[in-house]
């Protein structure tokens, strides 16, 4: 589980990041920037996922990696719609949080982290069973 935090912190850092540059800086709306923000820290933390935190090779791609791949993505939507209803939810309940998006992001992060977790550990890197 500290590994898999500890990508997350760095998924955290490319998303809260980016989300800021193209919602701050270039003033882009805010859920646009946070669907192109939850896009690479999505590929990222699979990446680093699969090498550090579940010890797969990294390898060449092939059928297994896209189904995987498939599989982290689909349970990475569902966390990050629970991460997007608190982030709305705290943006709406207070407007002036559009100008730091990333204290919202912070606490929609630590509520999708558990389902994150666990959808990775049991659907996504599930050791095959030996028989």
């Amino acid at each position: 589980m500290f590994s898999f935090a500890f990508v997350g912190v760095i998924g955290f850092v490319i998303d809260g990041g980016a989300l800021t540059v193209l919602s701050v800086v270039c003033g882009l709306d805010v859920y646009a920037s946070r669907l192109v923000s939850f896009t690479l820290a999505t590929f990222f933390t699979w990446w680093l996922n699969r090498k550090h935190t579940f010890g797969l090779p990294s390898g060449q791609v092939g059928v297994t990696q896209v189904r995987e791949y498939g599989r982290y993505v689909a349970v990475q939507i569902v966390g990050a719609l629970l991460n997007l209803v608190v982030f709305a939810w705290l943006i709406n309940l207070d407007p002036d949080l559009r100008q730091i998006p990333v204290l919202p992001l912070a606490v929609g992060a630590g509520a999708g982290l558990v389902w994150n977790y666990w959808g990775a550990r049991i659907l996504v890197y599930r050791k095959p069973v030996q028989q």
